[in-house]
């Protein structure tokens, strides 16, 4: 999966990147991620548990979170410049 698009945030360290989107680097991480998945016997259990752990709920938790950090953060700056600058 590409690294520019939500996915790593969903597969994190058992997902298969690709940085480019040439055809031959695509091959390459499909069969790279295909004979690593395989190999392992294990890595079956390990993607679904992995992917048992996201949660779109707690995932906008934290991007509201994040953005009320931001807004905060705005809204305390924008009050310093008010009182700072006359008629602001």
């Amino acid at each position: 999966m590409s690294w520019r698009t939500s996915l790593p945030e969903v597969a994190g360290d058992q997902g298969f990147y690709f940085a480019g989107y040439e055809p031959a680097e695509l091959a390459a991480v499909y069969r790279d991620g295909l004979s690593r998945y395989r190999s392992d016997p294990a890595f079956a259990a390990r993607l679904k548990d992995h992917a048992a752990g996201f949660s779109w709920a707690a995932t906008a938790r934290g991007y509201a979170e994040c953005v009320h950090g931001h807004h905060a953060r705005f809204l305390t700056w924008e009050s310093a410049v008010s009182s700072a600058i006359p008629g602001c």
